[in-house]
Protein backbone atom coordinates (compact mmCIF):
# COMPACT_ATOMS: atom_id res chain seq x y z
CA UNK A 1 0.00 0.00 0.00
CA UNK A 2 1.41 3.47 -1.01
CA UNK A 3 2.73 5.86 1.16
CA UNK A 4 3.32 8.62 -1.33
CA UNK A 5 0.89 10.88 0.61
CA UNK A 6 2.81 10.75 4.15
CA UNK A 7 4.08 14.28 4.63
CA UNK A 8 3.37 14.93 7.91
CA UNK A 9 5.59 16.12 11.10
CA UNK A 10 5.81 15.74 14.76
CA UNK A 11 7.58 18.01 16.92
CA UNK A 12 8.97 17.54 20.44
CA UNK A 13 11.09 18.92 22.85
CA UNK A 14 14.19 16.79 24.25
CA UNK A 15 15.08 17.33 27.81
CA UNK A 16 17.77 15.98 30.20
CA UNK A 17 16.94 12.88 32.92
CA UNK A 18 14.26 12.65 34.82
CA UNK A 19 12.15 14.27 33.01
CA UNK A 20 8.61 16.09 33.96
CA UNK A 21 6.14 16.02 31.47
CA UNK A 22 4.61 19.85 31.05
CA UNK A 23 3.33 22.37 28.73
CA UNK A 24 1.50 21.32 24.91
CA UNK A 25 3.15 21.17 21.45
CA UNK A 26 0.90 20.01 18.84
CA UNK A 27 1.68 19.35 15.29
CA UNK A 28 -0.43 18.86 11.89
CA UNK A 29 -0.40 16.37 9.07
CA UNK A 30 -3.38 15.36 6.45
CA UNK A 31 -5.55 12.27 7.12
CA UNK A 32 -5.79 10.63 4.22
CA UNK A 33 -2.46 8.09 5.00
CA UNK A 34 -3.90 4.67 5.14
CA UNK A 35 -0.63 2.66 5.56
CA UNK A 36 0.50 1.26 8.55
CA UNK A 37 1.63 4.36 9.76
CA UNK A 38 -0.90 6.28 8.86
CA UNK A 39 -2.14 6.21 12.35
CA UNK A 40 0.67 8.09 13.42
CA UNK A 41 -0.67 10.97 11.27
CA UNK A 42 -2.68 14.19 12.22
CA UNK A 43 -2.80 16.74 14.20
CA UNK A 44 -2.13 15.91 18.00
CA UNK A 45 -2.04 18.01 21.08
CA UNK A 46 -0.92 17.08 24.56
CA UNK A 47 1.55 17.51 26.52
CA UNK A 48 5.38 17.64 25.87
CA UNK A 49 8.53 18.30 26.86
CA UNK A 50 10.07 21.39 28.98
CA UNK A 51 12.66 22.31 30.55
CA UNK A 52 13.44 20.97 33.88
CA UNK A 53 14.58 23.33 36.64
CA UNK A 54 18.12 22.41 38.26
CA UNK A 55 18.17 21.29 41.54
CA UNK A 56 20.26 19.73 44.28
CA UNK A 57 19.50 16.70 46.26
CA UNK A 58 21.18 15.33 48.98
CA UNK A 59 22.58 11.55 48.68
CA UNK A 60 24.20 8.87 51.16
CA UNK A 61 26.39 10.73 52.94
CA UNK A 62 29.87 9.20 52.79
CA UNK A 63 30.63 6.15 55.11
CA UNK A 64 33.79 7.80 57.02
CA UNK A 65 33.89 10.64 59.39
CA UNK A 66 34.59 14.24 57.77
CA UNK A 67 37.39 15.46 55.77
CA UNK A 68 38.70 18.90 54.15
CA UNK A 69 41.36 18.55 51.10
CA UNK A 70 40.08 15.06 49.44
CA UNK A 71 40.66 14.87 45.78
CA UNK A 72 37.93 12.95 43.39
CA UNK A 73 37.46 11.69 39.91
CA UNK A 74 34.85 9.91 38.00
CA UNK A 75 35.60 6.22 35.65
CA UNK A 76 32.48 5.30 33.87
CA UNK A 77 29.94 7.50 35.70
CA UNK A 78 31.16 6.21 39.08
CA UNK A 79 32.88 8.38 41.65
CA UNK A 80 35.92 7.93 43.39
CA UNK A 81 36.64 9.84 46.56
CA UNK A 82 39.51 9.50 48.97
CA UNK A 83 42.55 11.48 51.20
CA UNK A 84 42.31 14.49 52.88
CA UNK A 85 43.65 16.06 56.07
CA UNK A 86 43.67 12.96 58.67
CA UNK A 87 43.05 10.90 56.00
CA UNK A 88 44.36 8.21 53.04
CA UNK A 89 41.20 5.72 52.83
CA UNK A 90 39.68 4.91 49.54
CA UNK A 91 35.79 4.79 48.16
CA UNK A 92 33.48 4.93 45.47
CA UNK A 93 30.22 5.91 44.95
CA UNK A 94 27.50 4.76 42.93
CA UNK A 95 25.11 7.54 41.58
CA UNK A 96 22.38 4.66 40.90
CA UNK A 97 22.19 2.57 43.67
CA UNK A 98 23.24 5.32 46.49
CA UNK A 99 26.11 3.31 47.63
CA UNK A 100 29.27 3.66 48.86
CA UNK A 101 32.42 0.99 49.03
CA UNK A 102 35.33 1.33 50.57
CA UNK A 103 38.20 0.20 48.31
CA UNK A 104 42.22 0.02 48.71
CA UNK A 105 44.14 2.91 50.96
CA UNK A 106 45.58 5.46 48.87
CA UNK A 107 49.50 4.11 48.90
CA UNK A 108 52.50 6.05 49.49
CA UNK A 109 50.83 7.90 52.61
CA UNK A 110 51.69 7.61 56.29
CA UNK A 111 49.13 9.12 57.68
CA UNK A 112 47.00 10.99 55.57
CA UNK A 113 46.58 13.19 51.84
CA UNK A 114 45.51 16.23 52.34
CA UNK A 115 45.49 19.08 49.38
CA UNK A 116 46.49 16.70 46.37
CA UNK A 117 45.51 16.41 43.06
CA UNK A 118 42.97 13.67 41.52
CA UNK A 119 41.84 13.19 38.05
CA UNK A 120 41.29 10.34 35.45
CA UNK A 121 42.21 9.65 32.19
CA UNK A 122 39.98 6.94 30.46
CA UNK A 123 39.44 3.79 32.40
CA UNK A 124 42.34 4.49 35.26
CA UNK A 125 42.53 7.28 38.07
CA UNK A 126 45.20 9.34 39.13
CA UNK A 127 46.17 11.01 42.57
CA UNK A 128 49.42 12.10 43.76
CA UNK A 129 50.78 15.29 45.68
CA UNK A 130 49.63 16.77 48.96
CA UNK A 131 50.46 16.80 52.44
CA UNK A 132 51.45 13.81 54.43
CA UNK A 133 52.95 12.43 57.59
CA UNK A 134 50.85 14.73 60.09
CA UNK A 135 53.86 17.57 59.47
CA UNK A 136 52.67 19.72 56.77
CA UNK A 137 55.49 18.04 54.60
CA UNK A 138 54.41 17.87 50.90
CA UNK A 139 54.84 14.82 48.75
CA UNK A 140 55.82 14.70 44.97
CA UNK A 141 54.26 10.93 44.56
CA UNK A 142 51.82 9.59 41.91
CA UNK A 143 49.72 6.63 41.66
CA UNK A 144 47.48 5.15 38.92
CA UNK A 145 44.42 3.13 40.25
CA UNK A 146 42.34 0.86 38.18
CA UNK A 147 39.10 0.23 39.60
CA UNK A 148 38.70 -3.54 37.81
CA UNK A 149 41.24 -4.98 40.19
CA UNK A 150 40.81 -2.50 42.77
CA UNK A 151 45.42 -1.96 42.73
CA UNK A 152 47.35 0.85 43.04
CA UNK A 153 50.29 1.10 41.01
CA UNK A 154 53.09 3.68 41.18
CA UNK A 155 53.98 5.99 38.75
CA UNK A 156 56.37 8.91 37.84
CA UNK A 157 57.10 11.64 40.57
CA UNK A 158 55.91 15.33 39.68
CA UNK A 159 59.75 16.84 38.40
CA UNK A 160 60.86 19.92 40.61
CA UNK A 161 59.74 20.04 44.20
CA UNK A 162 57.37 18.46 46.37
CA UNK A 163 54.22 20.23 47.08
CA UNK A 164 50.69 20.91 48.21
CA UNK A 165 47.32 22.96 47.35
CA UNK A 166 48.20 22.30 43.30
CA UNK A 167 45.59 21.88 40.85
CA UNK A 168 45.12 19.71 37.88
CA UNK A 169 43.27 19.27 34.76
CA UNK A 170 43.10 16.41 31.62
CA UNK A 171 43.15 17.39 27.67
CA UNK A 172 43.31 15.01 24.85
CA UNK A 173 44.58 12.14 27.45
CA UNK A 174 47.22 14.07 29.13
CA UNK A 175 46.55 15.98 32.46
CA UNK A 176 48.27 19.14 33.54
CA UNK A 177 49.08 20.11 36.31
CA UNK A 178 51.19 23.02 38.34
CA UNK A 179 51.12 25.61 41.08
CA UNK A 180 50.63 24.87 44.57
CA UNK A 181 53.68 25.78 47.65
CA UNK A 182 56.65 23.23 48.81
CA UNK A 183 57.86 22.54 52.46
CA UNK A 184 59.61 25.96 52.86
CA UNK A 185 56.18 27.49 52.26
CA UNK A 186 57.60 29.24 48.60
CA UNK A 187 54.59 29.40 46.63
CA UNK A 188 54.90 27.70 42.81
CA UNK A 189 54.42 28.71 39.17
CA UNK A 190 55.88 25.84 37.42
CA UNK A 191 53.27 23.52 35.39
CA UNK A 192 53.62 20.44 34.05
CA UNK A 193 52.18 17.66 31.72
CA UNK A 194 52.00 14.13 32.85
CA UNK A 195 51.45 11.49 29.77
CA UNK A 196 50.52 8.64 31.90
CA UNK A 197 50.90 6.15 28.68
CA UNK A 198 54.44 6.89 28.50
CA UNK A 199 54.70 7.81 32.47
CA UNK A 200 56.51 10.78 31.57
CA UNK A 201 56.76 14.62 32.39
CA UNK A 202 56.90 17.38 30.58
CA UNK A 203 57.68 21.10 31.55
CA UNK A 204 55.29 23.66 29.94
CA UNK A 205 54.96 27.66 29.74
CA UNK A 206 55.00 29.03 33.38
CA UNK A 207 51.72 29.91 34.89
CA UNK A 208 51.08 33.63 34.93
CA UNK A 209 50.94 33.93 38.45
CA UNK A 210 52.06 31.76 41.50
CA UNK A 211 49.16 29.92 42.03
CA UNK A 212 47.63 27.82 45.16
CA UNK A 213 43.93 26.22 45.64
CA UNK A 214 42.59 27.54 42.58
CA UNK A 215 39.30 26.82 40.82
CA UNK A 216 40.55 23.86 37.65
CA UNK A 217 38.64 22.77 34.85
CA UNK A 218 38.79 21.56 31.29
CA UNK A 219 36.49 22.21 28.14
CA UNK A 220 34.83 19.18 26.75
CA UNK A 221 33.99 20.55 23.81
CA UNK A 222 37.40 22.63 22.65
CA UNK A 223 39.58 20.09 23.42
CA UNK A 224 42.79 22.06 23.28
CA UNK A 225 42.30 24.33 26.55
CA UNK A 226 41.78 24.49 30.11
CA UNK A 227 41.37 26.87 32.84
CA UNK A 228 42.40 28.30 36.21
CA UNK A 229 40.45 31.00 37.94
CA UNK A 230 40.85 32.61 41.46
CA UNK A 231 42.90 30.91 44.32
CA UNK A 232 46.01 32.12 45.87
CA UNK A 233 47.50 34.48 43.14
CA UNK A 234 51.16 36.08 43.64
CA UNK A 235 50.30 35.71 47.62
CA UNK A 236 47.13 37.15 47.78
CA UNK A 237 43.65 35.45 47.12
CA UNK A 238 42.74 36.76 43.50
CA UNK A 239 39.37 36.64 41.11
CA UNK A 240 41.73 36.69 37.78
CA UNK A 241 40.93 33.33 35.15
CA UNK A 242 43.55 31.97 32.71
CA UNK A 243 43.01 30.12 30.09
CA UNK A 244 45.55 27.56 28.31
CA UNK A 245 45.95 26.17 24.92
CA UNK A 246 47.63 22.83 24.48
CA UNK A 247 48.50 23.81 20.70
CA UNK A 248 50.21 26.99 21.70
CA UNK A 249 51.60 26.16 25.16
CA UNK A 250 50.49 29.56 26.14
CA UNK A 251 48.25 31.31 29.09
CA UNK A 252 45.72 34.28 28.28
CA UNK A 253 43.67 36.20 30.39
CA UNK A 254 39.89 35.59 30.26
CA UNK A 255 37.06 37.27 31.90
CA UNK A 256 37.84 37.15 35.97
CA UNK A 257 35.20 34.90 38.19
CA UNK A 258 32.40 38.07 39.77
CA UNK A 259 32.37 36.61 43.08
CA UNK A 260 34.50 37.88 45.84
CA UNK A 261 38.15 36.58 45.84
CA UNK A 262 38.84 33.38 47.35
CA UNK A 263 40.65 30.04 47.88
CA UNK A 264 39.43 26.25 48.74
CA UNK A 265 36.61 26.30 46.44
CA UNK A 266 35.37 23.46 44.77
CA UNK A 267 34.52 23.10 40.79
CA UNK A 268 32.88 20.72 38.19
CA UNK A 269 31.32 21.13 34.82
CA UNK A 270 28.85 19.47 32.91
CA UNK A 271 27.64 19.97 29.25
CA UNK A 272 31.23 22.57 28.90
CA UNK A 273 29.76 25.02 31.65
CA UNK A 274 32.05 25.12 34.56
CA UNK A 275 30.17 25.50 38.29
CA UNK A 276 32.52 26.49 40.76
CA UNK A 277 31.75 28.34 44.33
CA UNK A 278 32.14 27.78 47.94
CA UNK A 279 35.76 28.57 49.23
CA UNK A 280 37.15 31.00 51.19
CA UNK A 281 38.99 33.94 51.74
CA UNK A 282 41.38 36.00 54.34
CA UNK A 283 39.42 37.36 57.42
CA UNK A 284 37.27 36.59 60.01
CA UNK A 285 33.35 35.34 58.12
CA UNK A 286 35.05 35.22 54.78
CA UNK A 287 33.57 32.04 53.72
CA UNK A 288 31.10 31.15 50.96
CA UNK A 289 27.91 29.51 49.81
CA UNK A 290 27.63 31.12 46.32
CA UNK A 291 28.17 29.50 42.98
CA UNK A 292 29.04 31.27 39.86
CA UNK A 293 28.55 29.41 35.92
CA UNK A 294 31.20 29.94 33.56
CA UNK A 295 30.63 29.52 29.54
CA UNK A 296 33.93 28.57 28.25
CA UNK A 297 32.71 29.28 24.65
CA UNK A 298 31.55 32.36 25.19
CA UNK A 299 33.85 33.36 28.27
CA UNK A 300 30.82 34.62 30.65
CA UNK A 301 30.44 34.10 33.99
CA UNK A 302 26.66 34.28 35.76
CA UNK A 303 25.19 33.46 39.29
CA UNK A 304 24.09 30.22 39.99
CA UNK A 305 22.74 30.85 43.47
CA UNK A 306 23.44 29.44 46.62
CA UNK A 307 24.73 26.13 47.67
CA UNK A 308 21.90 24.61 50.15
CA UNK A 309 24.13 23.60 52.86
CA UNK A 310 26.00 26.66 53.35
CA UNK A 311 29.68 28.03 53.04
CA UNK A 312 32.17 24.73 52.79
CA UNK A 313 35.20 24.55 52.44
CA UNK A 314 37.96 22.35 50.35
CA UNK A 315 35.11 20.75 49.28
CA UNK A 316 35.50 18.00 46.40
CA UNK A 317 33.36 17.08 43.25
CA UNK A 318 33.31 15.62 40.12
CA UNK A 319 30.91 15.26 37.81
CA UNK A 320 29.06 11.75 35.85
CA UNK A 321 26.26 11.14 33.58
CA UNK A 322 25.32 14.62 33.00
CA UNK A 323 25.49 15.40 36.93
CA UNK A 324 27.84 16.28 39.45
CA UNK A 325 28.67 15.52 43.17
CA UNK A 326 30.86 17.65 45.85
CA UNK A 327 30.65 17.18 49.45
CA UNK A 328 33.24 16.84 52.53
CA UNK A 329 35.15 20.23 53.33
CA UNK A 330 34.92 22.26 56.54
CA UNK A 331 33.80 25.40 58.19
CA UNK A 332 36.04 27.81 59.30
CA UNK A 333 36.06 25.95 62.47
CA UNK A 334 37.38 23.34 61.71
CA UNK A 335 34.19 21.10 61.63
CA UNK A 336 34.56 18.78 58.80
CA UNK A 337 31.88 17.15 56.73
CA UNK A 338 30.44 14.00 55.34
CA UNK A 339 27.23 14.87 53.14
CA UNK A 340 26.99 13.90 49.73
CA UNK A 341 25.42 16.24 47.29
CA UNK A 342 23.83 15.98 43.64
CA UNK A 343 23.56 18.57 41.25
CA UNK A 344 21.07 18.06 38.66
CA UNK A 345 21.40 20.99 35.99
CA UNK A 346 18.56 22.40 33.80
CA UNK A 347 17.76 20.68 31.34
CA UNK A 348 18.30 21.57 27.62
CA UNK A 349 15.64 21.50 25.29
CA UNK A 350 16.13 19.57 21.18
CA UNK A 351 13.72 18.63 19.12
CA UNK A 352 12.70 15.83 16.07
CA UNK A 353 10.20 15.04 13.61
CA UNK A 354 8.29 11.99 12.51
CA UNK A 355 7.63 11.40 8.69
CA UNK A 356 7.80 8.60 6.28
CA UNK A 357 9.78 5.73 6.08
CA UNK A 358 10.86 3.14 3.14
CA UNK A 359 7.99 1.31 3.03
CA UNK A 360 4.60 0.80 5.10
CA UNK A 361 6.06 -0.41 7.96
CA UNK A 362 9.20 2.39 8.52
CA UNK A 363 9.41 5.66 9.93
CA UNK A 364 11.94 8.43 10.26
CA UNK A 365 12.51 10.27 13.48
CA UNK A 366 14.91 13.10 12.82
CA UNK A 367 16.72 13.92 15.88
CA UNK A 368 19.53 17.05 17.06
CA UNK A 369 22.40 15.38 18.62
CA UNK A 370 25.47 17.38 20.15
CA UNK A 371 25.12 20.34 22.23
CA UNK A 372 25.45 23.74 20.74
CA UNK A 373 25.47 25.17 17.31
CA UNK A 374 29.00 24.06 16.99
CA UNK A 375 28.78 20.36 17.65
CA UNK A 376 24.96 19.67 16.82
CA UNK A 377 23.93 18.44 13.64
CA UNK A 378 20.63 16.21 12.89
CA UNK A 379 20.28 12.25 11.83
CA UNK A 380 17.44 10.38 10.75
CA UNK A 381 17.01 7.62 12.64
CA UNK A 382 15.13 4.67 11.03
CA UNK A 383 11.64 3.20 13.05
CA UNK A 384 10.32 0.15 12.78
CA UNK A 385 6.25 -0.33 12.91
CA UNK A 386 5.52 -3.74 13.91
CA UNK A 387 3.27 -5.81 12.01
CA UNK A 388 2.08 -7.15 14.92
CA UNK A 389 0.65 -4.83 16.52
CA UNK A 390 0.54 -2.11 14.39
CA UNK A 391 -0.01 0.87 17.29
CA UNK A 392 3.67 0.17 18.33
CA UNK A 393 7.16 1.47 16.73
CA UNK A 394 10.88 1.37 17.79
CA UNK A 395 13.84 2.57 16.52
CA UNK A 396 16.11 0.19 18.34
CA UNK A 397 19.56 1.15 19.24
CA UNK A 398 21.15 3.30 16.80
CA UNK A 399 24.89 5.08 17.07
CA UNK A 400 25.97 8.75 15.41
CA UNK A 401 28.95 10.88 15.74
CA UNK A 402 28.40 15.27 16.01
CA UNK A 403 30.61 17.68 14.48
CA UNK A 404 32.51 17.40 17.80
CA UNK A 405 33.31 13.75 17.17
CA UNK A 406 31.42 12.67 20.13
CA UNK A 407 29.39 9.59 19.70
CA UNK A 408 26.05 9.28 20.76
CA UNK A 409 23.83 6.54 20.87
CA UNK A 410 19.91 6.80 20.67
CA UNK A 411 17.38 4.62 21.55
CA UNK A 412 13.29 5.14 21.62
CA UNK A 413 9.99 4.30 20.10
CA UNK A 414 6.49 5.12 20.27
CA UNK A 415 2.80 3.47 21.28
CA UNK A 416 -0.83 4.63 20.40
CA UNK A 417 -2.47 3.39 23.64
CA UNK A 418 -5.65 3.35 25.37
CA UNK A 419 -8.35 6.23 24.19
CA UNK A 420 -5.83 6.98 21.23
CA UNK A 421 -3.08 8.67 23.31
CA UNK A 422 0.31 8.69 21.94
CA UNK A 423 3.15 8.66 23.71
CA UNK A 424 6.74 8.96 22.36
CA UNK A 425 9.87 8.12 24.26
CA UNK A 426 13.57 8.66 23.32
CA UNK A 427 16.59 8.57 25.45
CA UNK A 428 20.39 9.88 23.61
CA UNK A 429 23.51 9.09 26.17
CA UNK A 430 27.29 10.37 25.33
CA UNK A 431 30.05 11.04 27.30
CA UNK A 432 28.15 14.19 27.54
CA UNK A 433 25.28 12.52 29.78
CA UNK A 434 21.67 11.08 28.90
CA UNK A 435 19.23 12.97 28.42
CA UNK A 436 15.45 11.73 27.66
CA UNK A 437 12.00 12.87 26.01
CA UNK A 438 8.12 11.57 26.36
CA UNK A 439 5.77 13.17 24.42
CA UNK A 440 1.78 12.36 24.94
CA UNK A 441 -0.91 13.59 22.65
CA UNK A 442 -4.43 12.77 21.51
CA UNK A 443 -6.06 13.63 18.29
Amino acid sequence: MSNKNIVGKLRITLLAVSVTVLGFYSCSKKNTDTSATGQFTGTWNGSGCVTQAAKWTEMAPMLSTGRKGAVSFAINNIIYVGGGTTHKDFWSFDPDANHWTRLADIPGTRLYRGYGVGFSIGDKGYIGLGADNGLDSPVANFYEYDPTTNIWTDKASMPDVSRQGAFAFVQKGVAYVGGGYDSTGTWLKDFWAFSPGINTWTRKTDLPNYIYSPFAFASTRDVDSGFVSCGKQAYYEDTSTYMYRVSTNAWTRMAPYPGHVRQGGSCFVINNIAYCGLGKAYGVGNEFEDFYTYDMATNMWKILGAFPKGPDLFATAASANGKAYIGTGTDIYNHLYTYWMQYTPMSNTESFTISAGPNNYSLYMTCRIGLGDTCARDVSLLGTVSSNAMDNFSIGVQSFTDRCGKTWTINGGGTLGADNVLTITTVKTSSEGTSACIFKGRK
